[in-house]
């Protein structure tokens, strides 16, 4: 009774009330749940949204040294010269699964390590070989700078690039003797199967440790495969006895006064076929 002699209203039982307060904090839950899921969506297409635009964006090279250009192509380059000896000769299909299962292609790939966000620079890309299956392992986070000093080939790996949808491809054509990539910016570069180093351009190959070095970040990776046949120069790739590819001993004397040698490894595989690759890391 009420001091007033009326009856006072009577109010929840416990159990209604612990039943309340259940639905309450379920439904607190239920929508906290609802908003971080959201939210976590929101996240995921934001990071995918900005993944391709940073992908797609053009970086600036007009003030790196050796710059051409950065191409842009949309048709398939191989109609543009069908009767070219040279185009017929290098140009060669990205598609190659003999190539994939090669125990030196292999080694290739299990060195470079490439992972998701990385940024990657392939000095001398070709037709888009390797090119292509980093920018696949760097994802839309990463970036891939393939550099040529063949239009041909760099139209060809543009091609790639937007045929394939891979806009972390940066087609990047450069004058010889240049690597074309702005300071501090990739985490691993590769010469794969390139002269780039040889017995008669001292000067050039000091010049290549040189910018390798300042275009590498700290403790970023230098990777070079390549054939060396001592007793064979026309083997090895080179114009004459007096123009050859640098011995690995060579390379790694010449490299070694801006990166310390990590991996040395001898290449071999049939038909007499030799080479050798090595990994260094800029100190």
């Amino acid at each position: 009774m009420s001091p007033r002699g009326e009856t006072a209203p009577q109010g929840p039982t416990p159990a209604a009330t612990t039943l309340f307060m259940d639905a309450a904090i379920h439904t607190g839950q239920g929508r906290k749940l609802a908003g971080t899921f959201l939210a976590a969506c929101l996240i995921a297409a934001l990071g995918v949204g900005v993944g391709r635009w940073t992908a797609r964006a053009r970086p600036s090279t007009s003030a790196i040294p050796g710059v051409v250009r950065i191409v842009d192509h949309d048709a398939d380059p191989v109609h543009e010269h069908p009767n070219d000896p040279i185009w017929s000769r290098f140009w060669a299909s990205v598609d190659q699964p003999v190539r994939d299962t090669n125990p030196v292609t292999r080694r290739v790939f299990e060195w470079a390590a490439v992972q998701p966000g990385m940024s990657v620079a392939e000095i001398g890309a070709g037709g888009g070989y390797y090119t292509v299956r980093f920018a696949r392992m760097v994802g839309l986070a990463g970036r891939v700078w393939a550099t040529d000093i063949d239009p041909r080939m760099v139209r060809k790996v543009a091609w790639e690039r937007r045929s394939r949808e891979l806009f972390q491809i940066v087609p990047v054509e450069v004058t010889e003797g240049y690597l074309g990539l702005p300071s501090e910016s990739v985490d691993l570069m590769t010469f794969i199967d390139v002269g780039a180093f040889r017995t008669c351009e001292p000067a050039r190959n000091e010049g290549y440790v040189d910018q390798a070095a300042a275009a590498l970040r700290r403790g970023g990776r230098l990777l070079v495969e390549n054939e060396y046949a001592e007793d064979s120069p026309q083997r090895a790739g080179v114009a004459s006895a007096d123009c050859q590819n640098l011995s690995p001993d060579a390379i790694v004397a010449l490299v070694s006064r801006r990166f310390t040698l990590v991996r040395r490894e001898a290449l071999t595989q049939g038909e007499g076929w030799r080479g050798f690759i090595l990994l260094f890391e800029k100190r």
